[in-house]
């Protein structure tokens, strides 16, 4: 768990470095080019052998010293939660995607693969969110009126 977390203030220190640069964020092993511009989360996944970067241009997966990306749609994450059971998160479809625009609540089960629309689309989005990694309680600030 110690390594987790070294892992883990390492990686958030280096994208901290990163995150207001137009450079790119690669290692010698990486197979994408992987930018970070602005982030609005970080998680691992469940056997915590990955760790997972929501950027506007997707899902970025960090395993084995590699960078790729995420499968699926490469939607623009806000308020990404990572739970024990996949992700939870908001934010904009990805262009061409048939999602409304804002996503509402979000869920992935497959690493991003495929999303579930949980809750108000077209309505909000959402970067002010939380999970509980196994009670799945979600906590969110929404500074917008929703049509409801």
């Amino acid at each position: 768990m110690k390594k987790m977390a070294m892992l883990s203030l390492a990686v958030a220190l280096f994208i901290g470095m990163t995150a207001c640069s137009n450079k790119l964020a690669e290692g010698p092993n990486s197979n994408t080019e992987t930018t970070f511009m602005h982030l609005h989360g970080l998680g691992y996944s469940a056997d915590g052998k990955r760790l997972f970067i929501p950027v506007h241009n997707g899902l970025k997966v960090y395993a084995d010293g590699v960078w790729s990306d995420a499968p699926g749609e490469k939607h623009d994450y806000m308020g990404f939660s990572a739970a024990d059971n996949g992700f939870y998160s908001s934010g904009h479809p990805a262009p061409g995607s048939k999602f409304k625009n804002p996503l509402g609540l979000v869920k992935s089960t497959d690493d991003g693969k495929t999303i579930a629309i949980l809750a108000l689309e077209g309505e909000v989005d959402l970067h002010g969110m939380a999970v509980g990694y196994r009670s799945y309680t979600l906590y969110v600030a929404n500074p917008q009126t929703t049509q409801r």
